[in-house]
């Protein structure tokens, strides 16, 4: 209700906050939008010119340069849900040529056609959202690529944005296989597939057969299809995804859960849950585990578990918000998975909440959590990146501020300590969260990590090396289909990569004693080098 609300009041004030003004360069990419007069509507889309225009990192890039990223026709429509409501729109738009879908590399990110513009109307340190994609990315994982930039629509400047991906199957995105209307049965009706937890509106769908860990039996969930698009997947394929969630349920929520062979491990991807876990409560997000959480599975010839992911929608966290008990504590306590017992417009699937009852699950947490303290997750390194965002936005900053005079006021999350009337406030600030969520994260994250076993059973893909710990000349046996393997070093460097078919290799490696991390598609096995 509250949400609700603070949106009604958003979208009644909204008109007030736009300040016409001067744009004419940035240090930024600069993205123009030309509708020629047409409104972009909140469902569907009009077709637009767009040109984006960067000179590169450092040097100024004014709006009367030729644009040398992209210009051409674009399909733009209005994105989200909630934000639809904010005086700084979202959209999604689909770069044409010749009125056909076109791949267009835009910013270094690999070439695709679907793209989000998302807005920063809420999200005043314009560092949430890519700090946890970039985690997220550096823990092994796709994690949307998104650039800052400055947007004008028909030559009236509206702020800085972050120009996303969208996520999707993709090479360069979600990699799994993608589906066609033809494919419905054998292997090729097993994937690719993306569900979401989300607003169920009678047939974008389908509803869990079981209710969440303290819940009552009429309370179910709803999963919905993302990909294929509910307009397109067809009615074998809805029968397989909701006949392959049945089945991890059903493993997940029976008394035999915890089977190290046959209980959920043996349908899901044991380290893609663990991240996704750590990451979203590192963050205390309140959407992770309900509207803005993402699953996917490929083929089951190519893998078929399925997967957490990707991370999205980090705009209300890293944040004390009055939302839910857990999210309101100012002294950095609280879990983002209990959301699942919160008032909410969403049922959350609850999995975690299912998840932790086994020791063996909590214990891998911790031992990923103690892991990742010493490279990723570094109090110093997030703080460098932080400090670099901030620097680079010095004076785009101002602009947007200047468009959107929010600073000092409690718009979009209702926040539930005071707000900094600076940038540097507001960046400091999400510091000081980070600093105080850590703290007690350090003392509060579940499980005990004493063993090198715990970690090397993470998951049953059949990968295991020995002798462990070793001289540094290694057996590595691969039981399943052909993997990718990196090898880190406790400094989160790769020292070692490449491929294994099934069967025996030998594994040399030449570095320093110490404990080093080989990282597959399924799972992370520590390996410790002693001489």
């Amino acid at each position: 209700m509250k949400r609700t609300l603070t949106l009604y009041i958003i979208f009644l004030l909204g008109p007030l906050y736009l300040f016409s003004q001067s744009f004419t360069e940035s240090t930024l990419p600069i993205v123009e939008i030309n509708t020629t007069g047409l409104t972009i509507p909140t469902d569907g889309k009009i077709i637009a010119t767009m040109q984006i225009t960067f000179n590169g990192a450092g040097s100024v890039t004014h709006t009367s340069d030729l644009p040398n990223i992209w210009s051409g026709a674009v399909e733009i429509g209005l994105h989200g849900a909630s934000s639809i409501g904010y005086p700084q729109k979202s959209y999604n738009f689909t770069t044409l040529l010749a009125g056909l879908e076109a791949n267009i590399s835009i910013l270094d990110m690999p070439a695709e056609h679907d793209w989000i513009l998302i807005n920063n109307w809420n999200e005043k340190s314009f560092i949430r959202n890519t700090l946890a994609h970039k985690l997220f990315s550096e823990m092994g994982h796709y994690a949307v690529r998104q650039k800052h930039c400055e947007v004008t629509l028909n030559g009236e400047y509206i702020g800085i944005y972050l120009l996303s991906e969208k996520i999707k199957p993709d090479k360069g995105r979600v990699n799994i296989s993608k589906l066609t209307e033809t494919e419905n049965a054998g292997a090729a009706v097993s994937g690719g597939y993306i569900i979401k937890n989300d607003i169920y509106d009678g047939s974008n769908g389908w509803a869990s057969k079981f209710s969440p860990v303290g819940h009552s039996s009429t309370e179910h969930p709803y999963f919905l299809y993302e990909y294929p698009k509910v307009s397109k997947i067809t009615a074998q394929q809805k029968n397989y995804i909701k006949a392959f969630i049945d089945t991890v349920e059903t493993s997940l929520y029976s008394s035999t859960f915890n089977d190290p062979v046959n209980g959920y491990i043996k349908y899901i991807s044991h380290s893609s849950f663990i991240d996704y876990f750590m990451l979203n409560e590192l963050a205390r997000n309140v959407d992770g585990n309900k509207k803005s959480s993402y699953w996917y599975k490929d083929r089951w010839d190519k893998g078929g578990k399925l997967h957490a992911g990707p991370v999205w929608d980090f705009d209300w966290a890293w944040k004390n918000i009055y939302d839910c008990e857990e999210y309101s504590r100012t002294d950095g306590s609280g879990w983002s998975y209990k959301i699942v017992d919160c008032p909410a417009d969403v049922l959350s699937f609850g999995w975690f909440k299912r998840l932790l009852q086994d020791p063996r699950f909590a214990n891998q947490i911790r031992c990923r959590w103690e892991d990742l303290r010493t490279t990723v997750l570094k109090s110093e390194a997030m703080f460098n990146y932080i400090d670099s965002i901030e620097l680079v936005l010095a004076i785009p900053q101002q602009r947007h501020f200047e468009a959107f005079p929010v600073l000092g006021q409690n718009n979009g999350a209702p926040e539930a300590d005071a707000i900094p009337t600076t940038y540097h406030g507001e960046v400091v600030k999400l510091k000081n969260w980070i600093t105080t969520r850590m703290q007690w994260l350090d003392a509060n994250m579940p499980g005990t990590c004493g063993t090198i076993t715990a970690i090397e059973s993470s998951d049953q893909s059949g990968v295991t090396i020995y002798p462990n710990p070793g001289n540094g000349t290694f057996i590595i046996f691969n039981s399943g289909r052909k993997i990718k393997y990196e090898l880190y070093n406790s400094l989160g460097i790769i020292v070692q990569a490449g491929e294994l078919e099934a069967g025996e290799h030998p594994l040399e490696v030449k570095s320093p004693n110490g404990l080093y991390f080989l990282r597959t598609d399924e799972q992370v096995l520590k390996v410790l080098i002693k001489q």
